[in-house]
């Protein structure tokens, strides 16, 4: 492989020579779509890119139109739609997107038809699919904390930038509410989950089960399960008005009475 040292450049300051010829250097890009800057400090975009929302419903309003099934509509949705919201670990998706989102996808799935006022959207999003591939704040939250579990796996240097970042969290010296970024979305998740992060390498669920980091091969079923389910009991809990997030503050008409955590496995069960 070459490199065309006129289409290259270097960032943060380093002097860098493709065939003797020394690159530009720049001070801040953009990868995949996030901001990188080093006139300051480490930087990201606070929220998700335009264009790729944009591509998301395009794709949902093209989906309504797809002859077949709810289910049929469902897959297209989480295999042509949902992925293009890529890059979640290091951009939020401001609520008020998600919202529209999420309508385009009840549209999707009947064909266009609008959905009812009183019609709660968490319970298509927890029980009649999977949250995980279909829900844009599901997909988001659940590829965050899969990739947070690989950090463990990353070269020294990251590993004690992890390290130090939990030491500023537990001192009390991390506001996430006021920063963007991959650590900050990992907060406000654990947060909505009710789960801790007890050391730089290793999570505590609402069970008070621990799990260490890296995953070890025979953890990582049972982990991905368990962050669904939480994704999941969170839904449910902010639709019945028990958790109060900037998403919904109120709980919905048709979930009053409803507790905070059912067995959603076992009710959406076939005997």
């Amino acid at each position: 492989m070459k490199l065309n040292a006129d289409k290259s450049f270097a960032l943060g300051g380093v002097d860098l020579f493709v065939s003797g010829q020394q690159l530009r250097c720049i001070s801040e890009t953009q990868i995949l779509g996030d901001l990188i800057s080093f006139d300051h400090d480490l930087d990201f975009l606070p929220n998700m890119p335009e264009a790729r929302v944009k591509t998301c419903l395009s794709r949902l309003a093209r989906i309504a139109h797809l002859p077949g099934t709810k289910e049929d509509s469902l897959e297209c949705i989480g295999l042509a739609a949902i992925p293009t919201l890529y890059g979640g670990e290091f951009t939020s998706l401001q609520p008020e997107v998600c919202a529209k989102i999420r309508t385009r996808i009840w549209e999707a799935v009947r064909s266009g038809a609008g959905r009812p006022m009183k019609a709660c959207m968490e319970v298509l999003m927890t029980v009649f699919c999977k949250g995980h591939v279909v829900d844009p704040m599901q997909f988001l939250d659940y590829r965050t904390m899969l990739n947070f579990t690989r950090l463990a796996k990353f070269d020294l240097q990251s590993q004690q930038d992890l390290r130090e970042v939990w030491s500023r969290y537990k001192q009390g010296e991390f506001d996430f509410n006021s920063c963007a970024g991959p650590i900050a979305n990992l907060f406000r998740i654990l947060q909505s989950i009710n789960w801790q992060w007890t050391s730089p390498w290793s999570l505590m669920d609402s069970s008070n089960k621990t799990w260490l980091l890296p995953l070890p091969l025979s953890d990582k079923p049972g982990f991905a399960h368990a962050i669904r389910e939480a994704l999941r009991q969170s839904e449910v809990a902010r639709a019945s008005g028990q958790q109060r997030l900037e998403v919904r503050l109120q709980p919905s008409a048709d979930m009053l009475g409803v507790e905070k955590w059912i067995a959603i496995c076992n009710n959406t069960e076939v005997e």
